[in-house]
């Protein structure tokens, strides 16, 4: 193995050391202190955000999924098609105390004999932007290993897999959950792909699909456990189907994808970090318990027609422009309105830092003055 050496680095530990860097990205220090990853040193190694489930922006317990949407833990999305209907809550049954939160997912209406094109998968969109150092589609490409911490209430072969949605590209890995209601650690390390190149922008590029059940439209064939064109057939191969009895649940945390051939420490970035990354995708503001307000002389500015127009301003820029949506939570007076909405013929009415909104409300019953109201509002950038 070739590898560059380098003397007395300081600041990795007390003494002077030689570290080796090989051509793999690893480096081993004399002293037998190593890393895997050379991202631990110069940046956020963990392509995964939220993967310790720190944040609910949305709602810390979704029930009644049925349909594909984003409904709890920020960043993951729960995609479904007619397999059951789940629920998504915020647990603090965690693995030795490590992690505040973990995701627990529990099929509540079963779907014991799945028709062929029926799946359930919880999954995490990845920017092109963030999978630079990854190389993929080159001579240079890195392998990438999966690591996470995974409780069920049952026992059965699972499915992880990694989509390339720019060349229609993946590769699936099975684990093993051996023993009912334990927590347990997972490391699946997926192959270098040379073939397929991501591009660097805003667009989801990459995506972790952790399935939970499938029919036999992606259970057929020979599981896909190196890189090639998608084959449906092939690419679930094994899985246990996680909606087979109602109650049924999974719990997930510590869910780490970086460059490498092995699963470092679980990356626990700062507080004020995690919530700019949870702000480039989702926003919604807090104002106590009555939401949003608008008021008369609050910095809004009323139409003759009791309409109410302003900027909502972002906390970070967003990935893209947002999607706005508002809901009336309180307002004096009988309400001629009370819907709340982004544009109504403005210029740039949503760009990736702010949102022009305005509110159509007859709070006084068109007295032209006005009043005061609240509105709970989000603002969306999420990859769809």
């Amino acid at each position: 193995m070739s590898f560059i050496k380098t003397s007395g680095i300081r600041g990795l530990n007390s003494n002077s050391n030689d570290l080796d860097i090989h051509t793999d990205g690893s480096m081993t220090m004399s002293n037998e202190m190593a890393f895997t990853n050379t991202n631990m040193l110069f940046g956020t190694k963990n392509l995964i955000l939220n993967g310790d489930f720190r944040w609910w922006q949305r709602s810390s317990n979704a029930t009644g999924i049925t349909t594909t949407s984003y409904r709890a833990a920020d960043r993951y999305r729960l995609a479904l098609s007619s397999m059951g209907t789940w629920s998504e809550t915020r647990s603090t049954d965690v693995p030795n105390g490590q992690f505040l939160y973990s995701a627990k997912l529990t099929c509540t209406s079963a779907d014991s004999s799945p028709a062929a094109g029926d799946l359930a998968v919880y999954q995490q969109w990845i920017e092109g932007g963030m999978c630079g150092h990854i190389a993929k589609g080159t001579t240079d490409a890195k392998k990438l290993t999966l690591s996470f911490w995974v409780k069920s209430n049952i026992t059965g072969t699972f499915i992880c897999e990694l989509y390339d949605t720019q060349n229609t590209r993946a590769c699936s890995k099975s684990y093993t959950i051996d023993t009912a209601n334990t927590w347990e650690k997972k490391s699946l390390t997926f192959p270098a792909d040379t073939i397929g190149t991501l591009s660097r922008d805003t667009n989801g590029r990459l995506v972790l699909q952790m399935w939970l059940g499938a029919g036999s439209d992606h259970t057929s064939g020979t599981l896909q456990t190196t890189w090639s064109t998608a084959t449906t057939a092939n690419r679930v191969v094994g899985q246990t189907n996680l909606a087979g009895s109602a109650n049924n649940e999974i719990y997930f945390t510590g869910i780490q994808l970086e460059a490498g051939s092995h699963a470092t420490a679980f990356e626990f970035l700062p507080y004020y970090v995690q919530q700019a990354q949870m702000h480039r995708y989702y926003f919604k503001p807090h104002n106590g318990s009555y939401g949003w307000q608008g008021r008369r002389g609050g910095g809004r500015f009323f139409r003759c027609n009791n309409r109410t127009q302003g900027t909502l301003e972002l906390p970070v820029t967003m990935r893209a422009a947002p999607s706005f949506s508002a809901s009336r939570t309180y307002g004096d007076g009988t309400w001629g309105g009370g819907t709340c909405y982004a544009s109504n013929g403005w210029g740039g009415a949503t760009a990736p830092n702010f949102v022009n909104y305005e509110s159509n409300v007859d709070p006084n019953s068109g007295g032209g003055n006005g009043g005061t109201f609240g509105f709970n509002v989000s603002v969306s950038a999420e990859i769809t």
